[in-house]
């Protein structure tokens, strides 16, 4: 990272034989707690340079290609998005959401996946990706960005790295904003590379690659509500549900995994009986998602202000012999 060079924390000592490592201390302010204080031009510099640091990455990335460094001898697969797919079924479907799916609809799942990288590999050029960059991983210090937690960086697609930061699940991005900072960044590597245009065709890998981020980072949410008791991550799954409901509607070739979805929400009752039977949630837990539903019920208006948003459709999923009361309202 330092050879590219991106702004990365300087590495202050390390010791191999105890697996440490001193970083320099880039303070508390992430991208996504500054963007609340922002002014709308700030806002928008400040995502340019997050989306020409993206551009850099990968253009100077390729120049440095090599196993000596272990990013590149690793890579995105069909294996690694299959597992990621199979997360998300088991920790938010049958999880969160207490639907069963059949083995009949898992092998329709990752033959989904499968499909997709077959078909998508040719076009999809492979880049060093960072893996995982978004607003809470990019630090903000004497107004510039910093980025950390770049330890899976790998190769993978060209779309990866800008999808995780403009299909965020922590940030709102307008549908506006969202093309401009798209076309930016396509403006910035035809700058370097004289790259003919395809901007169709990059928005469609775009689209769905951001499909496959936010089912994995659904499962996630799942996976810390439930098995990890963090309920913090509840408040991001309706956002993110959005994104993937968008782009389910808007790629009929991928609305068969859509109606799979639906089929298991049909069966949801006999897998939520399972689940009472095995599962509770505690005190604690059951508190928190009180407490967030009954914010979102009192609201008449999603994250972008309108009324009736998809956001008030994702609801917890509580057992039977869980005492409720107030606001809360199963999801089925």
């Amino acid at each position: 990272m330092q050879r590219i060079p991106l702004p990365v924390p300087d590495i202050l000592g390390h010791s191999d034989e105890l697996g440490i490592v001193a970083l320099q201390d880039l303070g508390d302010v992430t991208l996504q707690a500054h963007l609340g204080a922002a002014s709308p031009s700030e806002h928008a510099a400040l995502y340019r340079q997050a989306v020409a640091l993206i551009e850099q990455l990968q253009r100077r990335g390729a120049e440095l290609e090599s196993d000596a460094f272990v990013p590149y001898r690793i890579a995105f697969d069909v294996e690694k998005l299959t597992w990621e797919l199979d997360f998300f079924a088991k920790h938010f479907v049958e999880g969160y959401r207490g639907a069963a799916l059949t083995p009949a609809e898992r092998a329709a799942l990752a033959e989904r996946v499968a499909r997709r990288s077959s078909t998508s590999s040719p076009a999809e050029p492979r880049v060093l990706c960072h893996r995982d960059y978004h607003s809470r991983n990019l630090m903000l210090r004497d107004g510039s960005l910093y980025i950390i937690d770049f330890q899976d960086a790998r190769m993978g697609p060209d779309t990866y790295d800008l999808v995780s930061l403009l299909r965020d699940s922590y940030v709102d991005i307008a549908d506006r904003e969202l093309d401009e900072l798209i076309a930016y960044f396509l403006a910035l590597k035809r700058a370097t590379a004289r790259q003919a245009r395809h901007d169709e065709e990059f928005r469609r890998r775009f689209d769905l690659m951001a499909l496959q981020r936010n089912l994995k980072a659904l499962g996630t949410f799942g996976y810390q509500t439930l098995t990890r008791r963090n309920t913090v991550y509840i408040q991001y799954i309706p956002r993110t549900l959005r994104y993937a409901k968008t782009n389910l509607a808007k790629y009929p070739r991928v609305r068969p995994a859509s109606r799979t979805a639906r089929v298991s929400r049909r069966r949801a009752g006999a897998g939520l009986r399972r689940w009472r039977s095995t599962r509770c949630i505690t005190g604690d837990l059951l508190k928190a998602h009180r407490k967030h539903w009954s914010n979102i019920d009192s609201s008449a208006s999603g994250p972008n202000g309108n009324s009736g948003s998809t956001c008030t459709q994702a609801r917890p999923l509580l057992p039977a012999s869980t005492p409720t009361s107030g606001p809360i309202r199963r999801w089925w």
